[in-house]
């Protein structure tokens, strides 16, 4: 919600509702005119109008956008206005044939139910034109489905669960999306769309004992309710009614059509068990006889308004032309498909049942010849005019102060962020200007509108428009990385016990011992030996981490393993102590301190293109901070694909130059310097800056130009490839050296580079993501920015895996230039790129298309790319040389030929160069067929479409880890010591080094042992999910305090229900090792009416039990676990003397 004061929204909206053309538009709404038109409502001044409408009509609105870009900016506009967001309602998407995996979980559907039921319940509503067309379930249906529910109702658990999946909810383990639902024991989740939370429903018996919202973050429970309500997942429900009806029409329909019994046949008998298939909803009028209109579900006292209907019609007569495809798509896809007129409604349908609405027209331009009198308002753009290049838009702003006050108008300020606002409020405050409006909120342009007296100026007017940012839960930022990531062990997965070595994960195995049963880790080693471990001693079994290649498997019983612990925690001590030796020396180096960031530095910020994360905004103050201190910046940048570490080096760039110091900044690739030059190119625009590239895109002339220039001072920022590192390149004051990349130069070319680094500022960027866990142990020893938080601008990246056919190249490639968008596709055989782009120009003959790769000549591969960049060419028909470089937010689509001949990091590198903008995009990876595939490749492939965010946390951290190798980040000498011992305990190795170097002496705390005749493991009816089950038991085993005892059983609690008495016992148990730990006492043996505990011998007990140290407890209750805790807590309690102690001994 914005944050414009109520007193100040309501006197603009007074100053508006008293001008005479707002009360005759007022007047002939009253009156009942079926269509009125208006005009002059330039920049957002329409939707100031609209609300104000609202206002004082009181009555619902749907406003109509001609494309889907357009109706998501309205709403946006009409949120900061409204203070809430209205819904949207877009089109239906085609999707592609069948993949082998997908990632796809769209949203769209779900989005569509949710404007449905806002439609039925009136307010304001958006949508796009084309999407008016689309046939939708009736809405006496609709409102038949939904389901509400309130606490003490009765109703049966499984009833539910059978409606839900009729009506399209998705049974999962875990609810992670909207219309998925998850039941596990009493409890019931579902995520109902409409909805910004899920709901937990907990039932006792028959009757519903609690309602809550719960996180899909944590999963745990957060507010209570009384009741709730469910909308269906989607707008085929698949009662027994329409079933019988749609199987009919299947049957009829597929005779018509001369489909073969082979092809209708699986449709038909799937649909009959209720089985959806995909692309079930284009089936909708195989359930419905009468499809319903969204226009049906408006209140009949709905005002519709549409914004330009010029714009509007062109959009609707493309939506039409398109139809083609759509028929195309479903024959090939459905086989059994409708016909067009089945699934739309005609221009004089829609128009027909938008006529029964009184309808209000805003025009951009004014046509002659209307019937009735257009009202004209004097609404028009906001701009903040900067005369000259040199001139500051501040400049610009303080006229634009004045001018408002002279004419009485109000002036508002409106920033997105309150962060952004307080950098303005900074500069106007240097300027000596004080008393202004200005408030948060998101407005896509500011206006001035004379009929309110008022004018809003947005931070898009004074400094650029800012991309949009979708909203974005955030990967969870845990210390506990690994934990999580052993919950995904996989039987044949590797493993390293820390006492045994490299073995395989065979299975969790369930295990009666003598008296006691539990769950075990089974282990295997060379040999076909065996481990089984406890789950409650888990926290001595890590998953293998190394180089990606398959470890050698230790044999149990032999040295080998222990030897290669000793050496390579000598190598960590060596590695950690020279690493400390030369943090101290750079540390104690004399550099140069830049001076305090002045009002160019904070216009320079206030001038990006997006919002900062939180870790890029602690990324820039780090390296500010280290730029103002008197000594040498060495500091590395990690972050993944389009994550903004190139804004942190630009910052640090722009500091160094207003300073008078030069930059240089060195890339991997040509590609690369480009893309950086062309950035910073625009980023610096305004600025007294002067920024050259050096690549092999230049010539000879061209660089020898450069040289000179560099040495006489004139350029301030150089980017370039490794002929930076040349000796003829001279710098007159250079101060700040960025390197990209550093991992991809030779080894001569890092030796150049230690030397061009002495004595000068330096910053490091790498694109390999790492764990928290890996920062902190060696944050001690180099200076790290973590930048881990998902880029919020962009989408989720859409990935399928098809068996080649031209036919899905047709539809992927035909759905992004139908939306202006441009496609990369990948050949990386530059034998036959050419006969392979020959191709594609013939299923795409009005297709501009380009081909580039490696061995073209320089102006020949720049021209390319730049008119790719440029917008001059549809299709680029390229090798992997496009990997990493490129940030084209107009390319959406990315079609990767013969994906499995590549690694994982290539594809997932490859995927990284679409979605770099707020449109969907996708990505296709093509193979010969499933049959084709080795085991890896298949691998690979299913990796790829797991990894559907980028940045998802510790889980693609790891795994990048995994595929890139752990030699990129350090080196090729220490990761054959991770391959040695596995990633995790090389870090408990390094984390102990840095300690005991600085002084601290951590203590081996020994894992106490401990056997138990009471069942303790966890049921698999209670926890079923076998993921989850091993992560629940791996965080027991990691658990040290009675705090984190309580928060995991109250976890259990609210996710899973009461807790049943083997998982009980078990939390007993892990509650007894912690007493244990810090007793001393390191193993138990508890029957079913004695304990026997015996302590180690620097425990302070130890003396007191002798000769053994040994203390054996009897008891008479029936609980073992509760009866032996009561004697270590007795044990435990400083008021215990020796006295009282012996009166618990019953016998020794």
């Amino acid at each position: 919600m914005n944050d414009i004061p109520r007193s100040k929204f309501e006197s603009i909206k007074k100053t508006l509702s008293e001008s005479g053309k707002f009360r005759n538009l007022c007047r002939r709404i009253e009156a009942g005119e079926r269509e009125i038109s208006l005009s002059g409502l330039g920049g957002s001044s329409r939707f100031f109008l609209i609300h104000a409408l609202k206002e004082a009509t009181k009555r619902p609105l749907l406003i109509i956008s001609p494309t889907a870009k357009r109706a998501e900016s309205a709403s946006q506009d009409l949120s900061f206005f409204l203070g809430r967001k209205p819904p949207v309602l877009l089109k239906k998407e085609i999707g592609t044939g069948k993949p082998i995996f997908s990632t796809a979980a769209s949203k769209s559907g779900s989005d569509r139910i949710a404007w449905l039921n806002s439609a039925i319940n009136g307010g304001v509503l958006v949508t796009e034109a084309p999407a008016l067309f689309d046939k939708t379930i009736p809405r006496k249906t609709f409102a038949g489905s939904v389901i509400r529910v309130e606490k003490g109702g009765v109703m049966y658990r499984d009833a539910l669960i059978s409606r839900l999946i009729k009506s399209g909810y998705v049974l999962t383990d875990f609810v992670e999306n909207e219309g998925d639902m998850s039941g596990r024991g009493s409890i019931v989740d579902i995520f109902s769309p409409g909805y910004e939370y899920p709901v937990r429903l907990e039932f006792i018996g028959d009757e519903i004992g609690s309602i809550r919202h719960f996180s899909l973050e944590s999963q745990k429970s957060m507010d209570k309710l009384e009741r709730a309500e469910v909308l269906p997942a989607s707008e085929i429900v698949m009662d027994r009614e329409p079933l019988e009806r749609a199987v009919e029409y299947l049957k009829n329909r597929a005779g018509e059509s001369g489909v073969t019994a082979r092809e209708k046949l699986p449709v038909i008998e799937d649909i009959e068990r209720g089985i959806r298939v995909r692309n079930v909803e284009w089936l909708l009028p195989a359930f419905y006889p009468e499809p319903g209109s969204v226009l049906e579900y408006l209140p009949g006292d709905t005002l519709i308004i549409t914004d330009d209907p010029g714009d509007n019609l062109k959009s609707i007569r493309a939506f039409g032309e398109s139809h083609g495809l759509t028929k195309n798509f479903l024959t090939k896809n459905l086989k059994i498909a409708p016909g067009m007129d089945e699934l739309f409604f005609t221009e004089d349908e829609v128009r027909e049942a938008a006529g029964r609405f009184q309808n209000i027209l805003i025009h951009d331009l004014e046509f002659a010849g209307v019937e009735r009198e257009t009202i004209r308002f004097s609404g028009e753009p906001a701009s903040i005019e900067v005369r000259k290049e040199s001139e500051s838009p501040l400049d610009a702003i303080d006229e634009r102060i004045y001018e408002a006050r002279q004419k009485g108008y109000s002036l508002q300020f409106v920033f997105r962020t309150q962060m952004e606002l307080e950098k303005l409020l900074i500069l106007l405050r240097d300027r000596g200007i004080t008393k202004i409006d200005a408030y948060t909120g998101e407005l896509s342009h500011g206006f001035k509108l004379a009929e309110a007296k008022v004018e809003i100026i947005t931070e898009g007017d004074v400094f650029g428009e800012k991309r949009e940012r979708a909203s974005r839960r955030r990967s969870p930022d845990v210390p506990s990385a690994f934990i999580t990531s052993f919950s995904e062990l996989k039987p044949g997965d590797y493993i390293v016990h820390v006492d045994f070595g490299i073995g395989i994960f065979r299975s969790l195995k369930r295990l009666r011992i003598g008296d006691s049963e539990g769950d075990f880790i089974q282990c295997e080693y060379s040999g076909g030996d065996k481990v089984y471990v406890p789950i409650d001693r888990l926290k001595l079994v890590q998953r293998y981490i190394g180089e990606g290649k398959p470890p050698k498997i230790d044999r149990l019983g032999q040295e080998s393993w222990k030897r290669r612990v000793r050496r390579v925690r000598a190598a960590v001590e060596n590695v950690a102590k020279e690493l400390l030796e030369l943090y101290a020396r750079r540390r104690a180096l004399k550099g140069y301190g830049y001076s305090p960031r002045g009002e160019m530095f904070r216009e320079f910020e206030l001038g990006f293109s997006y919002e900062e994360t939180p870790d890029q905004e602690a990324a820039i103050e780090e390296v500010m901070s280290d730029m103002e201190a008197p000594r040498p910046m060495d500091r590395l940048i990690c972050g993944d694909v389009g994550f903004g570490k190139t804004e942190v080096a630009l910052r640090a760039a722009f500091r160094a130059v207003t300073d008078g110091k030069q930059v240089a900044f060195l890339v991997p690739t040509t590609l690369l310097a480009e893309q950086h030059h062309k950035t910073a190119l625009a980023r610096l625009k305004g600025y007294p800056v002067t920024v050259e590239s050096l690549s092999r895109f230049r010539t000879g002339r061209e660089e020898s130009g450069i040289k000179s220039k560099l040495e006489e001072g004139k350029i301030d920022i150089i980017i370039g490839t490794h002929k930076l590192l040349s000796d003829k390149i001279k710098f007159k004051d250079l101060g700040l050296v960025i390197i990209d990349e550093e991992q991809r130069f030779g080894v001569a070319q890092k030796e150049k580079l230690r030397k061009i680094k002495e004595g000068v500022d330096t910053i490091s960027l790498s694109a390999t993501p790492i764990p928290r866990t890996l920062q902190l142990s060696l944050a001690k020893i180099r200076d790290i920015s973590l930048i881990n938080t998902p880029p919020e601008g962009r989408q989720t990246i859409e990935t399928y895996i098809h068996q080649s056919s031209p036919s899905i190249i047709e539809e992927a490639v035909t759905r992004e230039l139908e939306r202006g968008g441009c496609v990369f596709f990948i050949h990386n055989r530059i034998e036959d790129i050419y006969r392979v782009a020959d191709k594609i120009r013939k299923l795409f003959p009005g297709a501009s298309i380009e081909v580039t790769h490696g061995r073209m000549r320089e102006r020949d591969l720049e021209k390319a790319i730049s008119n790719f960049i440029d917008g001059k060419v549809d299709i680029l028909v390229t090798t992997a040389i496009v990997e990493s470089g490129l940030d084209i937010p107009r390319a959406n689509t990315i079609i990767i030929d013969d994906a499995h001949t590549f690694g994982l990091a290539d594809l997932y590198q490859l995927r990284g160069r679409v979605g770099r903008s707020d449109r969907k995009a996708y990505a296709y990876f093509l193979v010969p067929g499933t049959a084709a595939l080795t085991l890896d490749a298949r691998r690979r492939l299913k990796a790829i479409s797991e990894f559907r965010e980028l940045g998802s946390g510790f889980k693609l951290a790891l795994s990048d880890l995994e595929i890139r190798g752990a030699g990129q980040l350090f080196g090729v000498e220490q990761s054959g010591h991770i391959a040695d011992v596995g990633l995790e305990l090389y870090l408990d190795m390094l984390e102990g080094a840095v300690r005991r170097l600085e002084g601290q002496t951590p203590e081996e705390e020994p894992e106490p042992d401990i056997s138990v005749s009471t069942p303790a493991f966890i049921p698999d009816d209670y926890i079923s999910n076998d993921s989850e089950r091993l992560l629940t038991y791996k965080r027991l085993s990691y658990i040290t305090t009675e705090e984190g005892i309580k928060e995991i059983t109250g976890e259990l609690l609210d996710r899973f229900g009461e807790i049943p008495a083997p998982a009980s016992s078990l939390i007993e148990v892990i509650r007894l090792k912690i007493l244990m730990k810090k007793l001393g006492v390191e193993k138990a043996d508890i029957g079913n009416k004695r304990a026997a505990l015996v302590f180690a011998g620097k425990s302070d007990l130890y003396r007191r039990f002798s000769p053994a140290g040994k203390l054996e407890v009897y008891f008479e209750k029936p609980d073992p676990l509760g009866e032996t805790r009561k004697v270590l807590e007795k044990l435990r309690s400083p008021g215990t003397g020796e006295k009282k102690r012996d009166e618990m001994i019953k016998g020794r």
